[in-house]
């Protein structure tokens, strides 16, 4: 087996290969409930996570922003792990929150009728 990847040139472009992927996921674990794994839970779970905390943090109480905050540390020191060399750590957290960010809001929008 011979696999071509092809990365994005573009953020745009990023996110909608991961908005589409997380739609599908979503469609295919409607169909085929053996399928749901805690893994594909995450990305929609930290959108929700991450802009309640935004909004929270915004309107109430600056002690909301902690888990936005925790979240972008994370996504941080993992780019720090494994980027391969400094332009990689330094565009790999936008590279990263991207993917989550597009996957998790394809995730939750999408429509029950994609599949049929």
């Amino acid at each position: 087996l011979v696999v071509t990847y092809r990365p994005r040139d573009t953020f745009s472009k990023l996110a909608k290969q991961y908005f589409e992927y997380g739609r599908w996921r979503r469609a295919v674990s409607r169909e085929h409930k053996g399928t749901v794994n805690y893994r594909y839970l995450a990305p929609p779970i930290a959108l929700i996570i991450n802009l309640i905390s935004l909004l929270t943090g915004i309107f109430f109480n600056t002690i909301f922003f902690v888990p936005v905050l925790v979240y972008l540390v994370a996504i941080i020191l993992s780019s720090l792990v494994i980027g391969k060399g400094i332009y990689q750590k330094i565009s790999l957290p936008s590279v990263l929150i991207t993917m989550h960010m597009a996957w998790g809001f394809g995730f939750l929008t999408s429509p029950k009728n994609l599949i049929n």
